[in-house]
């Protein structure tokens, strides 16, 4: 419900703050924390909506509780560093645009009398959150002192009776639907159940002759992806064609990649997706207007999780203190290693 959702969020806030500055107090190596309010009500009402900005406000105040815990006591020197696991783009929901779901669409274009499994499930469940929340609860107490640990236990309990507990659903799994369209934010892979191995793109189009044509018709998807071999083929709706393989890129203009970024870094990554074992037999990237707003697949105010606006645009402040060079960096995993570099012993 909305408002087990409302009271989880804050509850989970509330814990995973208090977890932070206990273990400052034990003096541990390393803490971590994950506040993803402001993720969830950016996606429900926008990027820059009043409410995201006043959840971002309470994240900001938590900080700031562990700031001055940090700076306060002396059992140990931290560092704090914030980070973003990924950014966020304004969006517009394909359904607003194409007047059906990504799924609904690829089931008219399909080739006879093809059925469509849509997956797109973004948010999590109220349930869920809230047993995380409990899991984090219950490693909290054990860190506690004996007396404290009495005192929260049974209430932590009675808040878990009131969970639904994990329900295990009953699949067929002999049973597969012909075609598998699931989508996270403004990118969908399309799989077609008719082989175990990923599908080449001609072999897409002598099965579905207007499936590629009408999704690069449909207003709202940027342009589509398929494979041919060890290369990666895209397809923009404006008619041009970029064919990559790990040494070149060859391209037919106008370039299909340049609304998404920077075409050179958005080949790379492209054909890196194109060629992961489970990557779809098509992969659709959602349309990037003029002003950065994203189409996406799943409904949502704000997205990530593609290419295209301000998901692809990431900053970093640092102290001047800090012996780092940003310039470098192509990759956020290229993070690990400057993190890694902190975490070992110094002599």
């Amino acid at each position: 419900s909305p408002l087990l959702h409302a009271v989880g969020d804050a509850l989970l806030t509330e814990v995973q703050t208090f977890g932070v500055l206990l273990d400052i107090y034990r003096r541990v190596p390393a803490i971590y924390a994950n506040y993803n309010s402001y993720d969830e009500v950016a996606h429900k009402m926008g990027p820059t909506h009043r409410a995201a900005f006043r959840t971002l406000r309470e994240i900001d105040r938590r900080i700031r509780q562990i700031d001055r815990m940090r700076t306060r006591y002396r059992g140990r020197r931290y560092a704090l560093h914030i980070l973003s696991d990924h950014g966020n783009s304004p969006a517009t929901p394909f359904r607003w645009r194409a007047g059906m779901s990504l799924g609904e669409f690829v089931g008219e274009q399909a080739a006879g009398a093809a059925s469509v499994d849509e997956q797109a499930h973004w948010a999590v469940p109220s349930a869920d959150k809230a047993r995380y929340m409990l899991a984090e609860w219950e490693g909290l107490e054990r860190r506690l002192p004996p007396r404290l640990r009495r005192a929260l236990t049974p209430l932590r309990e009675h808040v878990s009776r009131r969970v639904t507990p994990v329900s295990v659903a009953d699949y067929d799994l002999d049973r597969q639907q012909d075609i598998v369209v699931s989508a996270s934010g403004p990118l969908a892979h399309i799989y077609l159940n008719i082989s175990r191995r990923p599908l080449d793109l001609i072999e897409v189009v002598l099965l579905h002759p207007q499936m590629v044509d009408g999704l690069l018709g449909v207003e709202g998807v940027g342009a589509v992806i398929g494979r041919a071999g060890e290369r990666t083929i895209v397809l923009g709706r404006d008619g041009g064609v970029t064919v990559l393989d790990a040494a070149r890129v060859v391209v037919r203009e106008p370039c299909p990649l340049t609304m998404f970024g920077e075409p050179d870094y958005v080949a790379r990554q492209v054909h890196y997706l194109s060629h992961f074992p489970h990557s779809g037999d098509l992969i659709v990237l959602g349309a990037v207007g003029r002003d950065g707003r994203v189409v996406g697949f799943e409904g949502q105010m704000a997205t990530h999780g593609g290419l295209g606006g301000a998901q692809g645009e990431p900053f970093i402040v640092w102290p001047t203190e800090f012996p780092y060079e940003p310039g470098a960096l192509q990759d956020a995993q290229e993070m690990y290693a400057y993190f890694s570099a902190l975490a070992r012993p110094k002599g």
